[in-house]
């Protein structure tokens, strides 16, 4: 998985596959887990809705995810050291912030997709994770 692509742009593919498209019958169920390569999938009515996408090790049972994010043609690497200030470069501003002193959320939208990215800073601040939601 060190070498997948995380493209998040209509019509394009989340990690190898594609948004709103019908999900592998390996997965045999609504939601597959891939701890060792830090994602996860839902899957709703056969096709894949979201994704979540995990940068620190050990969250939740989740090894940090090494992918690549494509937006909008330009590549982005992300890890628990990313920033809002990064996240802005690759997604705009965000449609939404908050702080409440434990975890920190910023939400984009672009086009069809929103994405919601979650920072712990209690302590030294750690970029968790980025939940990708697809909509029609």
């Amino acid at each position: 998985m060190k070498n997948a692509i995380l493209k998040v742009e209509e019509g394009s593919f989340l990690l190898e596959y594609k948004v709103g498209s019908h999900a592998p019958a390996s997965f045999g169920g609504q939601h597959h887990q891939v701890f060792e390569d830090g994602y996860a999938i839902n899957v709703v009515d056969g096709k894949i809705s979201s994704i979540f996408i995990c940068y620190r090790d050990g969250y939740e049972g989740f090894k940090a995810c090494e992918s690549e994010v494509w937006i909008k043609e330009q590549a982005f690497k992300f890890n628990q050291n990313t920033t809002l200030t990064n996240l802005k470069a690759a997604f705009g501003d965000p449609v939404t912030t908050w702080n409440d002193g434990v975890e920190m959320c910023a939400e984009f939208k672009i086009k069809n997709i929103q994405v919601e990215a979650i920072w712990n800073v209690d302590g030294d601040p750690t970029f968790d994770y980025l939940s990708i939601e697809v909509f029609d």
